[in-house]
């Protein structure tokens, strides 16, 4: 998973020297700019749920969260 905001990440560690993503499209890269968990809220069937994922990649290139 992908984010583009840090302030998502209820845990973060940003690295020294930033990493180079695979894109979906084809010989399309992103930099990768730190890790950690991100936490949120989402409604499933009239219900809310907490979502915590692990070892999510924190970006700036990319257009939305993924």
């Amino acid at each position: 998973h992908c984010f583009t905001n840090h302030l998502l990440f209820t845990s973060y560690t940003p690295f020294q020297l930033p990493k180079s993503g695979l894109a979906a499209n084809k010989g399309s890269m992103f930099m990768i700019v730190g890790k950690g968990t991100v936490e949120f809220l989402t409604e499933v069937k009239g219900k809310m749920h907490r979502v915590t994922l692990s070892q999510a990649l924190h970006t700036h290139d990319l257009q939305s969260n993924l």
